[in-house]
């Protein structure tokens, strides 16, 4: 009888000292049945625990469809054990094929999980109902009972299954497959294979159909299984308040019993309490140890969340170290950036000061070179100017010989013409007026075309045109047409010198005439003003080959 309070004892400070849980036969993968709310085998739920610390658990949940449409959802989750209570909460999508799919939140929805035992199962039962049409219904996932060791399937079987579970507990054991394939088999071995699975897949049908069939017996046991908790809470109450009456009457049995052994160590009485007290003693110590595992445990566990906080820690400050590592480097490249582009800049205005100077210098050179050409282009005209003069007064003096001697011989016999009179008057107007330099070009295409129109308002204008001293226009009207001159220029004959000679001042003084000059892809306009005291000079020199 003492063995026996001594064990009750035990059983009961075992049981005190070790209610916490630990949920890490949660981890791994929870497979679900078709629910009320869903067609069967359209849509596959998935549960998978990936970390479990303590009571606490965390993982994902992922919904799968079959049909035409393919999608496949997978959502955070988290949860925790609260005796024989399981509360999970729906976390954020993690993942979505195709990226468009839609879901409906039902996270704000109660839900009610519940652990049961069935056969060789361990079904979790997920429950929503008053919240929506889209989010009510119940979901079974399970896991079998042959995943877990003979110890946890023991630790499970007493802790969510009935009495009849209990009492009739017996261990699952994986079955292993066994396939014989002979020479004379026509089927080849992915076909037993297939076969295999096709089995595997008719026998999970049929497990789920007894899970289901076991939750309407479930169902309809609700109320006497209610009644018998009850009845089994009020007996353990009971059976707890006797074992503890009977702890203290045994600690005090034993005390009598140590005092008795202090006074008689030669009786019988002594022998046994010694023995008795040896147990105690090796119970206690079985007990401590335990608890001292335990605890060991508990402080192994609570060391590594430590650590891992830790190295959280560490790993944010060496992140935000190295945030502030790359904020530097991005200052300091924007500020060389700046600099580089101040330099650039600096660089530029110095580039741009350099090249006003450049083209100052080279516009005063330019100038220069153009002021000493102009020169040297006077000078070069003056000089064949004194040549033209000096060769053109020969001409005219031979020419006044021979005219003399034309007109002597002409005399004796006609009278003087009317065209003498005029070529005598042109000549007067070339030689009496002061003929004036407008400009010179240089030209290097061989063929000069000269173009005459009136400047301004036609007013009646009339000019003659002189080429190297030699009338090639006589005293015609400039108009809205032009007067065109067309002149060679070669090697031989570089040089070309035009006057224009007014012959009135039409009803607008002065004679105003406007010069168009074309010379291959050379253009040139000029504006000629003429009167009867001057005249407009205008020469132009071949520079080609």
């Amino acid at each position: 009888m003492p063995k026996k309070i001594i064990l009750l004892a035990l059983l009961f400070i075992f049981y005190t000292i070790t209610h916490a849980q630990n949920a890490g036969w949660m981890m791994g993968t929870w497979k679900s049945t078709s629910g009320t709310t869903t067609p069967s085998r359209s849509v596959i739920n998935t549960i998978q625990i990936d970390n479990v610390s303590g009571e606490s658990f965390t993982g994902t949940q992922t919904s799968e469809t079959n049909n035409g449409s393919h999608t496949k959802i997978t959502i955070s989750i988290a949860g925790f054990l609260r005796g024989k209570e399981l509360y999970l909460q729906n976390g954020e999508v993690v993942h979505k094929e195709p990226e468009n799919v839609q879901r409906y939140d039902c996270s704000a929805c109660a839900q009610v999980n519940k652990l049961i035992i069935r056969r060789d199962s361990l079904i979790l039962i997920n429950s929503i109902s008053g919240c929506d049409n889209r989010c009510d219904g119940e979901t079974l996932y399970y896991r079998l009972l042959s995943e877990y060791d003979d110890d946890t399937q023991r630790y499970l079987v007493d802790w969510f299954g009935r009495p009849a579970d209990i009492i009739g507990f017996r261990p699952f054991h994986p079955q292993e497959d066994k396939m014989v394939v002979t020479n004379n088999d026509s089927d080849s071995t992915a076909e037993v294979i297939q076969k295999g699975e096709e089995q595997r897949y008719q026998d999970s049908l049929d497990n789920i159909a007894r899970i289901k069939q076991q939750q309407i017996d479930h169902a309809a046991m609700l109320t006497q299984q209610k009644k018998r908790q009850k009845e089994i809470t009020d007996s353990l109450n009971l059976v707890q308040q006797t074992e503890k009456r009977r702890l203290k009457d045994s600690l005090n049995n034993v005390a009598r019993l140590e005092k008795i052994r202090l006074k008689t160590e030669d009786s019988l009485h002594d022998v046994q309490a010694k023995k008795r007290q040896q147990n105690i003693v090796d119970s206690l110590n079985l007990a401590k140890q335990k608890e001292q595992q335990r605890i060991k445990d508990s402080l192994d566990n609570i060391a590594r969340i430590r650590q891992q906080q830790i190295d959280d820690s560490t790993r944010l400050a060496q992140q935000k170290k190295r945030e502030q590592e790359i904020a530097d480097s991005l200052n300091l490249v924007k500020q060389k950036e700046q600099q580089r582009i101040k330099d650039s800049l600096d660089n530029v205005a110095r580039l741009e000061q350099i090249r006003k100077q450049t083209e100052d210098s080279l516009r005063n050179v330019q100038i220069k070179i153009r002021e000493q050409e102009v020169a040297d282009s006077l000078n070069l005209v003056d000089q064949r100017k004194q040549q033209h003069i000096t060769d053109s007064l020969a001409a005219v003096r031979k020419q006044q010989y021979n005219d003399s001697l034309q007109k002597a011989a002409l005399a004796k016999t006609t009278p003087l013409s009317p065209a003498g009179s005029n070529k005598s008057a042109e000549s007067k107007a070339l030689t009496s007026r002061a003929n004036v330099l407008l400009e010179t070009y240089h030209i290097n295409s061989p063929n000069i075309l000269i173009e005459l129109f009136d400047n301004g308002e036609i007013d009646g204008d009339r000019v003659s045109v002189y080429h190297n001293n030699v009338l090639i226009v006589s005293n015609q009207t400039l108009g809205i047409k032009p007067i065109t001159m067309n002149i060679h220029a070669d090697t031989t004959n570089r040089e070309h010198e035009f006057v224009l000679v007014a012959e009135n001042l039409g009803a607008i003084p002065p004679n105003s005439a406007l010069m168009r000059i074309t010379a291959g892809k050379q253009i040139y306009k000029l504006s000629v003003n003429t009167d009867m005291k001057t005249n407009a000079r205008i020469v132009f020199y071949y520079d080609g080959n």
